[in-house]
């Protein structure tokens, strides 16, 4: 049996569908829905860069935003703007905002090309950690994604492998594929690295999805997909679900309990021509948030099983407002949207 799974007799819903799998059609085809709202930032939010490429809420709640030129605080009236100035090493390092994360403390880290920066607010500058493990390697080392494990343990996800931060020592630790050594991760652009619900590292690359041993630096399982996982998420049940890139499969489900994996097909047929749809994120809520080819879709289940997909494109014409080309993030029970700029 799986580590951590209940007994298959055990009187759970949640148990009983983590056996069966998941409940989606292989087909899923997009409709129109219009019951999410959108509320425009006033034009006092003062952006620096109108194209954003993260945003993230703090314990104070202040929402940042992540652009192409600088980072954004707003406070929900107006916005305050960080960026690098040379000469000034205690602003950011860089100029593109790559990432950004506040961690189980309330410590905003944003991901930059060569350093991880860390935000002081008492003095409203940043300290800087370099992330390649080599000091003489100039070698641009964007960090796609940070993320944070229930130890403390900071994780970037880079086109140059897997890195382990330590925030109390500043010591970073480097996982790449090695040809040699079948334990090593399956490829070097890591799309991001997360917890399961029991504790267990997994990490998701252009190899597929794989659970990392942080005790021993190596691979000990991985999910029977080959193409890249781009993004992943348990569900309650303990089902995976994944997007990957340059499959038919827009949606794949993997039940570790049973080995089963499914492949979803999501079609839009709303815009005359049925297209296939990317799925570029996976959020749960109450039921999945997906959003996928710069359109959010919200998948019910009712008490049968049956699916529906509800595309919110009615309601970004009624606003509107563009369709969003980058993730969704929840900020206390609030989806923010990122759209791009002209």
């Amino acid at each position: 049996m799986y580590p951590g799974a209940a007994p298959a007799n055990a009187d759970s819903d949640a148990a009983l569908k983590s056996d069966r799998g998941d409940s989606l059609p292989e087909t899923i085809d997009v409709v129109e829905g219009i019951d999410i709202r959108f509320r425009r930032l006033p034009a006092s939010a003062g952006l620096s860069q109108t194209r954003v490429s993260s945003v993230v809420q703090d314990n104070v709640g202040f929402i940042w935003f992540g652009t192409q030129y600088g980072l954004n605080r707003f406070d929900g009236y107006k916005s305050k703007t960080f960026k690098n100035e040379p000469g000034r090493p205690e602003t950011l390092s860089c100029v593109y905002i790559r990432s950004l994360f506040v961690d189980h403390a309330g410590t905003l880290w944003v991901g930059c090309d060569r350093f991880l920066d860390r935000f002081e607010p008492l003095t409203e500058t940043f300290s800087h950690f370099r992330v390649s493990t080599q000091p003489s390697d100039e070698l641009s080392t964007p960090i796609q994604r940070i993320s944070e494990d229930r130890m403390g343990t900071i994780w970037l996800a880079t086109d140059k492998g897997l890195y382990k931060f330590d925030p109390a020592t500043g010591r970073t630790t480097r996982y790449v594929h090695a040809p040699e050594a079948p334990a090593s991760i399956a490829d070097n652009r890591v799309n991001m690295a997360e917890e399961d619900r029991e504790g267990r590292l997994w990490v998701s690359s252009g190899g597929g999805l794989e659970e990392f041993d942080r005790s021993r630096g190596e691979v000990v399982r991985r999910a029977p997909v080959r193409n890249e996982v781009t993004w992943f998420r348990e569900d309650e049940s303990g089902v995976f679900w994944m997007a990957e890139y340059g499959s038919p499969c827009g949606l794949a489900s993997w039940n570790p309990r049973t080995q089963t994996v499914r492949c979803h097909s999501i079609r839009n047929k709303l815009q005359g021509n049925p297209s296939n749809i990317v799925v570029s994120e996976i959020l749960e809520d109450r039921h999945t948030l997906v959003q996928f080819n710069g359109r959010i879709a919200q998948a019910r289940s009712s008490p049968q099983h049956d699916c529906a997909l509800s595309q919110q494109s009615a309601g970004f014409r009624k606003h509107g407002i563009r369709q969003p080309h980058f993730p969704v993030s929840r900020s206390r029970g609030k989806y923010l949207d990122l759209f791009p700029g002209p």
